[in-house]
C-alpha cells in the first residue's frame, strides 16, 4: 500500500509541473489515437456552480493527452456538445480514411430521457443534454455512426452522467426493480458489506438482478454502453472479472456533481470533490509507471486513494472496491422522500485495459 501511495503521489506532482491546456475543435479529429471530452448541463436548470467545475475538468482530462505524437486530444464541452458536431466526429473515427486506431471519450453532465416508449424501456430513447436547447444526442444515432464500418473504435468510454452506465435488463426485457429501475420509498439493504468494514458502512447495494445495460431488437437498440462500444458482450464486472477488449464507465442511476463531495464516512478528505477523483484517476491512467501505463482499474483504484484517504478505523486506504463509487448510495429528489433510487459507479468490460501509448 505504501508503494502504491508513492507512485501516485510522484505521478501526482510530475503532472502539476508541466501542465498545459489547449483547444482542438471536434471537426479537426483525425489521428492514430483520439481523446474527446464533450459535455453540458441541462440547460433548463443552469448551475452557475457546477458549470465552471465540469468544464475545468474537462480541459484538464484533455491536457493529460496533450504532447503525444500519437494522440489529437480536443476539448468539446460545452458550446462544442452541440448534435451536429458530436454526430460529426463518430462519423470521422469510424471513417477507416481518418486513420484512427483507438478513441477515449470522456463525456460529462446531464442525461435525457425521450420518453416515448418503446418495448425495450419505459422511458424511451437514452440521451445526453448538448448545447443547443431542446436538442439531444440519441444512444440510437450514435450506435449506427460508430458501428457504420464494423467495430466501434470507441474503446474506453468514461461517461458521469445519470442513468447511462446502469444494469436495467435481463434478455432484452426492462426490469421492474425497485430502487434500481423504479423508485423505492424507503432505503432497504441487500447482501451485508465485508467483515472488514467497522464500523459498517450507512449503506450498501440492494439486490440488482439485471444483467444487460443495453438491450435490442430487430427495430432499434438502447443504451449508452451498446451505442459507444457497438457490443453487447461486456463483462457487467469490469472491476472484478474483466474481459473483453472495450471499457465503459457509466452511472447507475443518478451521478453526484462535480462539486459535490462523498459522505463522511466515505471520507478522510471533507474538503475533496468527487472532481478530485476525476483528476487523479486521469493523472494516473495517462502516465507510465514502470515502463507502462497502469490499467484502468489500477487507475480506478488510484482516484480512489487520493481523492478519498484512508477508511474509518482502518490504516488502509480505500480503493475502487470499497470507496462509494463502487458500494454506491441511495439517494432521493429534493423534498420528496418516498422516491428512493441506488446510485454506483459501474465499470463494464474490461478494466485491465490500458490506454494506448
Amino acid at each position: 500500500m505504501v508503494k502504491k501511495i508513492t507512485s501516485c503521489s510522484l505521478i501526482i506532482l510530475f503532472l502539476l509541473t508541466t501542465f498545459t491546456i489547449i483547444d482542438i475543435k471536434p471537426t479537426t479529429v483525425s489521428a492514430i489515437n483520439t481523446s474527446i471530452t464533450w459535455g453540458n448541463l441541462n440547460n433548463y436548470a443552469f448551475n452557475s456552480t457546477e458549470f465552471p467545475k465540469q468544464a475545468k475538468v474537462c480541459q484538464a482530462v484533455n491536457s493529460m493527452f496533450y504532447g503525444s505524437w500519437f494522440w489529437l486530444p480536443a476539448d468539446s464541452y460545452g458550446y462544442y456538445t452541440q448534435p451536429a458536431y458530436v454526430y460529426d466526429a463518430l462519423e470521422k473515427v469510424a471513417d477507416p480514411y481518418k486513420g484512427v486506431d483507438y478513441t477515449h471519450v470522456f463525456w460529462v453532465g446531464d442525461y435525457n430521457p425521450s420518453l416515448a416508449a418503446n418495448t425495450l424501456t419505459p422511458y424511451g430513447q437514452l440521451g445526453l443534454f448538448t448545447n443547443v436547447t431542446g436538442s439531444y444526442v440519441w444512444d440510437n444515432e450514435i450506435y449506427p455512426r460508430t458501428t457504420a464500418y464494423g467495430d466501434s473504435k470507441h474503446y474506453f468510454t468514461f461517461m458521469w452522467t445519470c442513468v447511462n452506465g446502469g444494469l436495467y435488463w435481463n434478455n432484452n426485457v426492462w426490469q421492474n426493480v425497485s430502487g434500481i429501475t423504479w423508485p423505492a420509498p424507503a432505503p432497504y439493504y441487500g447482501t451485508p458489506p465485508p467483515p472488514y468494514y467497522f464500523p459498517p458502512p450507512p449503506n450498501y447495494p440492494p439486490n440488482n438482478p439485471c444483467t444487460g445495460y443495453s438491450a435490442s431488437n430487430s427495430t432499434h437498440m438502447v443504451g449508452m454502453p451498446l451505442a459507444w462500444t457497438g457490443t453487447a458482450g461486456m463483462s457487467i464486472d469490469g472491476h472484478n472479472n474483466p474481459s473483453g477488449d472495450y471499457t465503459f464507465i457509466g452511472w447507475e442511476n443518478t451521478s453526484p456533481f462535480m462539486g459535490n463531495k462523498p459522505t463522511a464516512y466515505y471520507t478522510s478528505y471533507p474538503d475533496l470533490e468527487y472532481s478530485h477523483f476525476i483528476y487523479y484517476f486521469y493523472v494516473h491512467a495517462t502516465n507510465y509507471t514502470y515502463g507502462q501505463r497502469p490499467t484502468i482499474n489500477e487507475a480506478l483504484d488510484c482516484g480512489a486513494e487520493m481523492a478519498f484517504g484512508k477508511k474509518p478505523g482502518s490504516y488502509y486506504s480505500f480503493d475502487f472496491d470499497s470507496s462509494v463509487l463502487n458500494m454506491g448510495e441511495w439517494w432521493h429528489p429534493d423534498g420528496n422522500t418516498t422516491m428512493w433510487l441506488y446510485c454506483r459507479l459501474r465499470v463494464l468490460g474490461n478494466g485491465d485495459m490500458r490506454l494506448p501509448p
